[in-house]
């Protein structure tokens, strides 16, 4: 299965499940139970659509994803794999992608 994120602007991010899964994870990760009950209502197995989110809330969101995938893409790529080239330029666009909207 993939995922997919799609930006304010109908822009598309894709990645398979088992990437979609640890970055939703790793987001949960760093939030209380109020803002976890806030990101589950808008993520889902199958990605994140930025577009239904409503500010400021959109952009809180936004903040909690790219925090997340900056810790993925950094200190903790080795762990997942992603510590190649591909891998830092798939996550960069959607680092890319959620700054715009942070």
């Amino acid at each position: 299965m993939s995922a997919i994120v799609t930006d304010d602007r109908d822009e598309d991010w894709y990645t398979n499940g088992r990437g979609w899964s640890i970055i939703t994870e790793r987001v949960m990760k760093d939030l209380d139970p109020a803002q976890v009950e806030t990101f589950e209502t808008y993520a889902s197995t199958i990605g994140l659509n930025f577009g239904r989110i409503e500010q400021p809330t959109r952009g809180e969101v936004a903040r909690w994803v790219l925090r997340a995938v900056e810790t993925l893409a950094g200190p903790e790529a080795a762990e997942h794999g992603w510590d190649t080239d591909n891998s830092r330029n798939h996550l960069g666009e959607l680092v890319v992608m959620l700054r715009a909207m942070a």
